[in-house]
């Protein structure tokens, strides 16, 4: 499997709350990935939250992403939400997601 990149949600108008979807390899960990993107984003005049965290798997060559799991620290995020956000971005992609799994 390998990273996804985050993609800004062009839907969002400016001031509106927003969900952002930031995976990688580079942070295996949410509370990882919450302490940059939220140091980045406070610098910017923003104050963010995590909803809850997960695991994506994505099989390129097969393109197949698959959501599943939760944090530990933040619990599980809504995977529907997060699959959505994918199928915007990776329209050709098999996207699913479920509950089960660490």
């Amino acid at each position: 499997s390998q990273a996804l990149p985050a993609h800004p949600d062009p839907a969002q108008p400016t001031g509106s709350p927003a969900q952002s979807l930031r995976p990688g390899p580079a942070f295996p960990v949410p509370a990882d990935i919450y302490d940059k993107v939220s140091g980045e984003m406070q610098k910017k005049g923003y104050s963010c939250e995590c909803l809850g965290g997960g695991r994506i798997s994505h099989q390129s060559q097969d393109k197949k992403i698959h959501v599943y799991g939760y944090s530990m620290g933040y619990g599980r995020a809504q995977h529907s939400v997060s699959t959505e956000k994918i199928k915007a971005v990776y329209p050709d992609y098999e996207v699913t997601w479920a509950d089960d799994g660490y």
